[in-house]
């Protein structure tokens, strides 16, 4: 199987940690070059214990699996296509267990065929400390008492976070690794903002997609990925370049005139699909004035979006997401 880019990474919340702490592992796999029947494992060394994990497409998800041996636990996932959602994201919860010493232990994630065959696997490495790596500022008479080494895991632990932000900065400027509340943030520095409501998914989506939609702003293909995008429905556009044909004594016919109403140069009309449960993402209003909201955000996010000489006519449609599918 030839995969275009990356298809598996993975990430920890903390790679240095303390018996009884909690770590979170994130891996994110991108479903559009998986097939149906291939697998997502995970190895988890002993020396950290499996609290829980959760995915966010849990419908991508056919069946899962958990094996243990003397080396650590084995948890497997078989992947289906239940799912419309274009990354699928691992959220796996660790406890560090006692050490005597320090000892790294490195998590394994796996991208695997039906058959068997690795396709990518990542990496993760934990350090689970034994004492504060405080002790290692201190003269050595100091550093035979435990207590002062438990002492110092206290305050370790409150300027830890900041440790970890500061060498993991660079995920914050990750689409898909930036926690949800820093999504504003990324987004501000590309000018973009949440008018609409969007989930977060879509947003990443978004934020991923942002360069290459601002390089073909204006076309057809930009507009229609961006509407997409924003409203999770899907958009047909269509491009009026003749005239309207009109009866009189100076009336010809070719290649500029054309039958109907909506035939005007520099227009352009937006049929959009929309699953119906977008619409009472107003809720306390009439589902007539929650629709009317609704299409007065589309046509809000057209007009960003449109070269500005042209005009827009759009037709706004709601149905069940079950009817989409088909």
């Amino acid at each position: 199987m030839l995969l275009a880019q990356e298809a598996l990474s993975a990430v920890a919340d903390y790679y240095r940690r303390y018996q009884g702490e909690l770590v979170n592992l994130k891996a994110r796999l991108d479903l559009s070059q998986a097939n149906e029947g291939d697998r997502l494992e995970a190895f988890i060394p002993t020396g950290l214990a499996v609290n829980d994990y959760q995915f966010n497409a849990p419908d991508a998800i056919a069946a899962a699996g958990l094996s243990k041996n003397s080396e650590g636990q084995f948890l497997r996932w078989e992947l289906s296509k239940a799912s419309s959602a274009q990354l699928l994201m691992l959220e796996l919860g660790l406890t560090a267990l006692p050490v005597l010493q320090d000892q790294k232990f490195n998590c394994l994630f796996s991208f695997m065929t039906a058959s068997g065959e690795m396709i990518e696997q990542r990496g993760v490495e934990i350090l689970v400390s034994a004492q504060s790596a405080y002790m290692n500022f201190l003269p050595e008479i100091f550093r035979v008492n435990d207590f002062t080494g438990r002492l110092l895991m206290l305050f370790e632990s409150f300027l830890e976070p900041v440790s970890a932000q500061v060498n993991g900065i660079d995920n914050y400027f990750d689409p898909d690794l930036t926690p949800a509340e820093f999504l504003p943030w990324l987004a501000a520095w590309i000018g973009i903002s949440w008018d609409v409501p969007i989930t977060d998914e879509r947003k990443r989506v978004l934020l991923r997609k942002a360069l290459q939609l601002y390089q073909a702003r204006g076309t057809k293909d930009a507009l229609k990925e961006f509407l997409e995008i924003y409203t999770g429905g899907k958009a047909e556009i269509t491009e009026h370049k003749t005239r309207n044909m009109k009866l009189g004594k100076q009336a010809r016919l070719g290649h500029t005139i054309a039958l109907g109403k909506r035939n005007l140069p520099h227009t352009f009309s937006v049929d959009l699909t929309v699953p119906a449960q977008l619409s009472t993402e107003f809720k306390n209003l009439p589902p007539d004035r929650a629709e009317a909201l609704y299409r007065q955000m589309v046509v809000s996010l057209i007009n960003t979006q449109k070269p500005a000489h042209t005009a827009c006519d759009l037709s706004l449609h709601f149905i069940n997401e079950a009817a989409m599918s088909r």
